[in-house]
């Protein structure tokens, strides 16, 4: 069950004051919008042209600076224990994470027995180990610790803008997929059957789809009969949370970040995760398609790895993307995707 609003705001007072005893700092006045707070004398009209202009932290786009703009107008203030050019507060009051371009950092302090804490240690084990030779663009971390119900890592804040496929879609090739394969060629690709990976339950759910959702669903057939035929399919060491969220573009290329949820899936699925959000940027598809080709069985092609993607986002619920997605799959090249 949610912790009610009081409890939550009870939670994120403490985990601020926890931030600023471990950096050190003094309270200062932010203004707030969503989850962001934005120290307010960094709101000046220069200052605010500069980060409309050229964004130095990935998330934080003009759309947000906009609305802050208008709520330090309005003299929305809040007070906070510290001193951060910009902080991001989860509701639930579980994380924390602050961002200053002057000395290059961001911290990020969660709740230890939070799902924020499992995905850290998990974030930290890829980093240390992993990405150490895959030679995949991401933040360094500079400093990690653990004390009581916390843990913190300090790392290189990535300074750049949220990439955007249907402006970035030029950097997909030499971005996105590539940095995907040497991360595939790092880890070693498994092959295992399909049922084994989707489990009985996801299997199940995924024959039944198709007549929840109507019979003019081609892709949703198709992943049925691709449960069904049960191949044997070639999972590779992924992100697992690829949104535009987690993608910074900065001087140095294309920065993946927040490996919290990193782990093994069919090949292209990082790719496909944003085909589905930017169905009509067919760079997104064509690199997947590149994906499949080298590393996928010869059992699985692009439609089939798309279609399984499409019914397992359908299973918690069909978005209008999602729809359009669902549409967009009958122009999806045939065969393994890359040309053939």
């Amino acid at each position: 069950m949610d912790n009610s609003e009081p409890e939550r705001a009870t939670k994120r007072s403490a985990l601020l004051c926890e931030l600023a005893r471990v950096q050190g700092h003094h309270g200062d006045s932010y203004v707030a919008r969503g989850p962001w707070r934005v120290r307010a004398r960094d709101l000046t009209a220069t200052r605010l042209a500069a980060r409309l202009f050229r964004p130095q932290i990935p998330g934080l786009g003009p759309k947000i600076v906009g609305g802050l703009a208008v709520s330090a107008r309005w003299r929305a203030h809040v007070d906070l224990p510290i001193q951060n050019e910009a902080v991001q507060i989860a509701d639930s009051g579980e994380r924390v994470r602050t961002f200053d371009p002057k000395d290059g950092s961001s911290h990020k302090l969660v709740l230890r027995d939070s799902k924020y804490g499992k995905g850290v240690d998990a974030d930290l084990s890829v980093r240390h180990g992993l990405l150490v030779d895959a030679r995949v663009p991401h933040p360094r971390v500079r400093n990690s610790a653990r004390w009581g119900d916390h843990i913190m890592i300090q790392e290189e804040l990535v300074s750049g803008r949220r990439f955007l496929p249907p402006i970035d879609r030029g950097r997909i090739p030499e971005g996105l997929v590539e940095p995907l394969s040497r991360l595939y060629a790092q880890a070693g690709p498994k092959q295992v059957p399909l049922a084994e990976w989707l489990g009985p339950g996801r299997a199940q759910a995924i024959a039944a789809l198709e007549a929840g959702l109507g019979p003019d669903t081609p892709a949703l057939r198709r992943a049925r009969r691709l449960v069904e035929r049960n191949p044997m399919i070639t999972l590779g060491f992924g992100h697992g949370d690829f949104l535009p969220s987690n993608l910074a573009v900065s001087r140095d290329g294309v920065c993946f970040l927040d490996w919290e949820t990193a782990g093994y899936a069919p090949v292209a699925f990082d790719l496909l995760r944003l085909w589905r959000k930017y169905p009509r940027v067919t760079a997104l598809a064509r690199g997947a398609g590149v994906l499949v080709h080298r590393y996928q069985t010869g059992a699985i092609d692009l439609r089939d790895t798309a279609s399984l993607s499409l019914a397992l986002c359908c299973l918690g619920g069909t978005s209008d993307r999602a729809r359009l997605a669902l549409r967009q799959w009958t122009h999806l090249p045939a065969g393994r995707g890359a040309g053939d």
